[in-house]
């Protein structure tokens, strides 16, 4: 198991319906979500596990990937590379959506993958002078995998929630814009039996106003199911 899957694992638990147990080992409660996953994508607790260390791969590749991206520290020309390489990589295609909220504005926005790592590349030169987006790596929820035919090949789709921060700032002297959102990626996946492994695509990632919260709040809200990061040591954010 990976540091990164045992760090989201009460997460997974929550969405999959567990009760975790102070009197239950950790290795009995991810046995019990292995299971609980090999059952819904019809195979055993082995290839689950394996199933879940490659989506787990994926989504830190895809954060560090977004954080890149926008960060003011990224030179454009790696920008622009790592925008390529993220749509043709990871999603279904350039024209798979996300939706982007903030805290000014009264709707959400909906629009390309391509065009928001573009618009989104470019912030530190257009809005401001600093930009930072993270990804809290302490939260990772795996949603119910569902089985689906398409064109008589069988495949599965399941959502991954991600708690994202954004900070924004003009110069040293103005105020910073920060928020955070919960986006939620929407995958669809199959097994490829000529390279044994999971093929993952994202076809949408969504985001609701009501999910989009002050980051002074979301540090409170945080503080509820990470309290030992919240006892005498400031936020990494």
């Amino acid at each position: 198991m990976t540091k990164a899957l045992r760090l989201s694992l009460i997460s997974l638990l929550l969405i999959l319906n567990f009760t975790p147990s102070v009197t239950l080992a950790d290795d009995a409660i991810y046995q019990r979500l292995l299971d609980r996953i090999g059952q819904q994508l019809g195979t055993s607790s082995q290839v689950a596990e394996k199933f879940l260390e490659e989506v787990d791969t994926m989504a830190i590749t895809i954060q560090n990937n977004f954080e890149k991206v926008a960060s003011h520290n990224t030179p454009q020309f790696e920008k622009d590379s790592l925008v390529q390489e993220t749509v043709a990589r990871f999603f279904v295609n350039r024209n798979a959506i996300v939706q982007t909220t903030s805290l000014s504005r009264q709707v959400s926005r909906t629009e390309s993958v391509g065009d928001y790592l573009t618009r989104l590349s470019g912030m530190s030169r257009r809005y401001y002078t600093t930009v930072k987006l993270l990804f809290d790596k302490k939260y990772f929820s795996l949603g119910d995998i569902e089985e689906y035919y398409e064109n008589g090949k069988k495949k599965f789709d399941f959502n991954v929630a991600m708690w994202q921060i954004f900070i924004g700032c003009k110069d040293a002297n103005s105020e910073c814009y920060s928020d955070a959102t919960k986006k939620v990626f929407h995958m669809v996946f199959k097994y490829d039996n000529n390279m044994a492994a999971w093929d993952f695509k994202v076809k949408a990632i969504t985001a609701e106003l009501k999910q989009t919260l002050k980051l002074e709040d979301y540090k409170a809200l945080r503080c509820r199911w990470a309290p030992e990061d919240c006892q005498g040591s400031s936020s990494n954010f």
